[in-house]
């Protein structure tokens, strides 16, 4: 199932952290809306990424992708306050390319909410145009 960048993970400008998944979903619906404010506090600050990285991610991602989907393909609970999620995603760089991609997000519980602590990329690979 393809789950496309949708409204629904956020209101306004909320997030919601209360799962490792709303948290993704929040990720990117940040990056549908180019809001490194929303987008920054999907993250851990304590954790792999500086909040100069975070934003300088956030800048690099609004000004050469747009997320065509996403969908997150797998969940592994390494802790009760430790997941790992597989997403894959399909993008249009601002060549025009077309990319679909494969990563691991691993989150962390802080008190209530579940920030991204990393993100490691898996695969990248073209997708070819259809004639």
């Amino acid at each position: 199932m393809i789950i496309l960048l949708s409204t629904s993970a956020c209101v306004g400008s909320r997030v919601d952290l209360s799962t490792p998944e709303k948290c993704v979903d929040s990720l990117y619906y940040a990056i549908s809306r180019k809001d490194a404010e929303l987008y920054s506090k999907c993250f851990y600050e304590g954790g792999e990424y500086k909040i100069d990285e975070i934003k300088m991610g956030a800048r690099y991602i609004f000004e050469h992708l747009s997320i065509i989907e996403y969908r997150i393909i797998g969940r592994e609970g390494i802790t009760a306050d430790n997941v790992s999620l597989k997403v894959e995603e399909v993008s249009k760089k601002s060549d025009g390319l077309m990319i679909a991609s494969s990563s691991i997000v691993t989150c962390i519980k802080i008190g209530k909410d579940w920030k991204i602590l990393k993100l490691e990329t898996l695969a990248i690979r073209k997708i070819d145009k259809k004639p």
